[in-house]
């Protein structure tokens, strides 16, 4: 579906743009800020990372650990925040990820990307909405660099738009928190600059390592 997040300019202004788009940090649902200790440290170790080319803004999804994440590198990058809706996780109808979604629906959700729980997005309406909403932002700053702190379902999406393939339910599993994607959108679309980043942590996690041991 690469056609969906192709949009070459045509006849404006805008010339390239370079995109960072950030997972956050590894998160913890019962901290107060969203993220775990571990995230914490992630985070502020991405914004020393050399990763981001000073970003002209950092535009985050409201999840708490989005939120967060993009505070800590908004201060230490000397950037500004904007929060969004479009740039939400899938919504997938689920309260938690408890084991019986997780073994029971989530396989059938990355199978059919038409399927949807209950009454939640499917990931093809999730991705329609993520990648509008990106080409919508990328111009508004043109010759820029923007910061997008995406959530992980969403970020893979994104990334599979641009580099083409269909999005596996192990691109999410194993997708690294506080990870650095690199885009750049020009007249021509989108290219793929750097791909998911964060070899640099001391201490690296991915999302199958904070879900229920023993379902994947």
């Amino acid at each position: 579906m690469f056609e969906m997040i192709q949009e070459p300019d045509r006849g404006s202004s805008i010339s390239k743009v370079l995109v960072h788009v950030l997972v956050p940090g590894e998160p913890d649902a019962e901290s107060k800020d969203g993220l775990s200790e571990r995230g914490r440290s992630q985070v502020f170790e991405l914004a020393r990372s050399r990763l981001l080319a000073a970003p002209a803004k950092i535009y985050s999804s409201k999840s708490k650990d989005c939120v967060t994440t993009a505070d800590i590198l908004v201060k230490e990058l000397f950037s500004s925040l904007s929060i969004r809706d479009c740039l939400d996780e899938v919504d997938l109808d689920a309260k938690a990820l408890d084991d019986a979604f997780l073994r029971n629906e989530m396989p059938k959700i990355w199978d059919d990307f038409d399927y949807s729980y209950g009454s939640g997005e499917s990931l093809q309406t999730g991705r329609a909405r993520i990648s509008s909403c990106i080409n919508a932002l990328v111009k508004l700053h043109p010759d820029s660099t923007i910061g997008v702190v995406l959530p992980p379902i969403a970020s893979v999406l994104f990334y599979r738009l641009v580099v083409g393939g269909s999005p596996q339910i192990e691109d999410w599993l194993y997708l690294g928190f506080a990870s650095c994607t690199t885009y750049e959108y020009s007249k021509n679309g989108w290219t793929l600059v750097m791909p998911p980043e964060n070899s640099f942590l001391t201490e690296p996690s991915t999302v199958i390592d904070i879900l229920p041991s023993g379902i994947f």
